[in-house]
């Protein structure tokens, strides 16, 4: 077919995959798929070859590591964050009598049924504002922290074990806290 027809979402059966999908609604998790202009919208969800090359690399680091270790450290992470956030959130309903939780964990405690991921339920705010959308925001703009936010009410954080320390889930639960505060 031709070159505008292939562009246009009218196009003939197509493979829909993730790096074809428009980056504006990309992580709307929607059911619909929405393909980029161009040859871009028939990209499937293979990296390009340029980031393989680099991926490789990052391999070796695991493989020197070693998964264990790994693992092992990014459960202790876990453990420290959810420990912090727990109390934050009972700090938050003891200064807050009446007020419903502002902050859940929502992610598996249990070691088999979790990974390095933690996603944190954020109550919304008077007349159903998104507050876990502004949580996002201000982490980022005032404390240079990028987490990701799922609609509706959700942010999720993971702290890495090859290179995040326990002080860098200080500062993240610290700066979640004033950004819960602000918002």
């Amino acid at each position: 077919c031709s070159p505008s027809v292939a562009a246009s979402p009218e196009a003939p059966l197509r493979y829909a995959g993730w790096w074809g999908n428009d980056p504006s609604t990309r992580f709307k998790m929607e059911d619909a798929f929405v393909p980029q202009a161009g040859a871009d919208g028939w990209q499937l969800s293979n990296p390009p070859i340029l980031q393989l090359a680099l991926l490789r690399g990052s391999l070796e680091v695991f493989d020197e590591a070693g998964m264990e270790r790994i693992r092992a450290k990014a459960l202790a992470l876990g453990d420290f964050a959810l420990r912090l956030l727990d109390e934050v959130a009972a700090k938050h309903a003891a200064c807050n009598p009446g007020d419903h939780r502002v902050l859940s964990v929502i992610t598996p405690r249990d070691h088999a049924a979790r990974g390095t991921q933690l996603s944190l339920l954020v109550a919304p705010g008077e007349s159903g504002v998104d507050r876990a959308e502004l949580v996002q925001q201000r982490l980022a703009e005032y404390h240079g922290i990028e987490v990701d936010y799922r609609r509706p009410h959700v942010v999720r954080v993971a702290p890495v074990a090859l290179y995040s320390a326990f002080r860098d889930v200080v500062t993240f639960v610290k700066a979640l806290e004033e950004c819960l505060r602000a918002v």
